[in-house]
């Protein structure tokens, strides 16, 4: 791994910073099942730009202020694409259910249609 000279960070503080990526990473899963967003790991999330900013140092508030401004795009662009899977999905099933009605009726008429030929013979 080649390190960049304008950028020096701890390794202990990388170390601590990862620990508490993955350690939000997992409750964020655990959470997805539920629904809901527990109040203590929103806090953290707030925290965590002040966080980053210690890891990067003082001079890199620009970089964090970008990087939030990102998160944030990306977080609205997730938000829309989710609403617009929901969107057809719900469409989908919608149609799904006119043609499976449509295919109910077809076999009454059939079934209607060998039941009045059986009658004729």
């Amino acid at each position: 791994m080649q390190e960049d000279a304008s950028v020096k960070i701890h390794p202990s503080e990388l170390k601590h910073f990862i620990r508490h990526v993955c350690m939000a990473a997992g409750r964020h899963n655990e959470s997805n099942k539920s629904g809901k967003i527990p109040f203590a790991e929103k806090k953290q999330a707030e925290n965590l730009p002040q966080k980053e900013g210690r890891l990067l140092g003082a001079g890199n508030e620009d970089v964090i202020r970008h990087l939030a401004g990102k998160i944030s795009i990306l977080e609205k662009e997730l938000s829309a694409a989710k609403k617009e899977r929901d969107r057809a999905l719900i469409q989908n099933k919608e149609e799904i259910k006119r043609v499976a009605e449509t295919i109910s009726k077809m076999k009454s008429i059939i079934h209607q249609a060998v039941q009045e030929k059986k009658h004729k013979k």
